[in-house]
């Protein structure tokens, strides 16, 4: 009996011991599509999208009885060095395995790489690696990480190259998720990059409920999250959804909600006469920030009465026009605003009810 056949039968042995079903029984979800990074990908249909940062783009979870138990992760990671220089797909396949490795060494289990071999994602050629965890000898999961290259496009300059990195964990015999790669993996596409300005907004698919303040978000698929902690009274919550952050990249757009104390009613936006005055006065603040107030209205939005007004931003910046909504309830305001690098006032104004849709009002 050769190496190969010993070793596909331990993994057999290994699912049916350590795993109730196999991959086969975890149904894939439609295709998420990802305009502003080129693609296109199913994941488990079980399960639930979290907030992501940094050079993670998307974590997807599925948990019973508390912790997770399966989670599906990509990440955006460099081709080049600071200098330029090329970083070769085996080398950023073994820092991904690396730092896997350490995260399961430094909890205490034992990792053990079941070996790599080349994989063909979206037609490019990439690399995977399948790997055990023990603790003690005994089975405590498997992954798997895949990694291949890519382009992310930038304005006015050549695309940057990347990698993008698949990183699929579970409690599972390594045979489970390796099927579960083989059919995840040939179903990841391209399709044809958009600058987030131009790409239709991902699904509002990642929940989150702030009841200190009063309100609940629902953010894109796809998008890093920045949450700054308390700092002034004037602005004691700010949340920033930023498009490009992960690779390095100007972002052509940026979503961001605040939130800050009042003393005035919750009602001034239902007054004309009050809206007036408000306005003079954000219109005063505008001049000396170098801003231009270019409109405003009273809009309805999440039950209550909203004001928009729409700044032209200072022609040396690369961020061209704000659209910005404010609206009252209780003891607080919450202002949501759209930077983007595009003086379109009603491509602006759509862009801001896309993501607006996902803000709500809840109770304490």
């Amino acid at each position: 009996m050769t190496h190969r056949c010993v070793y596909l039968l331990t993994l057999a042995a290994a699912a049916s011991l350590a795993a109730p079903c196999g991959a086969q029984d975890i149904e894939l979800a439609p295709p998420l599509v990802l305009e502003h990074l080129g693609l296109s990908l199913r994941l488990p249909a079980r399960g639930a999208f979290e907030a992501c940062q940094g050079k993670r783009i998307l974590r997807h979870a599925f948990g019973e009885g508390g912790a997770p138990t399966r989670t599906v992760e990509l990440f955006i990671v460099s081709a080049i060095t600071e200098r330029g220089a090329p970083i070769a797909i085996e080398e950023c396949l073994r820092a991904a395995v690396g730092e896997v490795a350490a995260g399961q060494t430094k909890a205490g289990n034992e990792f053990h790489e079941l070996g790599s071999s080349a994989a063909a994602v979206a037609g490019a050629e990439g690399r995977r690696t399948l790997f055990e965890v023990r603790r003690e000898g005994a089975p405590r999961g498997a992954g798997a990480v895949i990694v291949w290259p890519c382009e992310f496009p930038r304005a006015a300059a050549e695309p940057r190259p990347y990698y993008l990195a698949l990183l699929l964990r579970g409690k599972d015999a390594p045979a489970v998720i390796e099927t579960l790669a083989g059919r995840m993996v040939p179903a990841i596409a391209r399709v044809s990059p958009r600058s987030p300005e131009a790409a239709a907004l991902p699904p509002l698919r990642v929940a989150r409920e702030y009841k200190d303040y009063g309100m609940a978000l629902d953010l894109p698929v796809g998008w890093s999250l920045k949450e700054m902690p308390p700092s002034e009274p004037s602005a004691p919550f700010e949340l920033t959804v930023a498009a490009y952050d992960y690779a390095e990249v100007i972002a052509p757009q940026r979503f961001t909600v605040a939130v800050k104390a009042h003393t005035g009613g919750s009602d001034l936006f239902d007054s004309p006469e009050h809206v007036e005055v408000f306005v003079r006065g954000i219109d005063a603040v505008a001049a000396i920030q170098r801003k231009k107030l270019l409109s405003h209205r009273v809009i309805a939005h999440a039950g209550r009465a909203c004001l928009e007004v729409v700044f032209a931003l200072p022609q040396d910046s690369r961020e061209r026009i704000e659209v910005q909504r404010l609206i009252r309830s209780g003891a607080w305001q919450y202002s949501l605003s759209l930077v983007r690098t595009n003086a379109d006032q009603d491509a602006a104004r759509a862009g801001l009810d896309a993501f607006a849709r996902g803000f709500r009002l809840i109770a304490k």
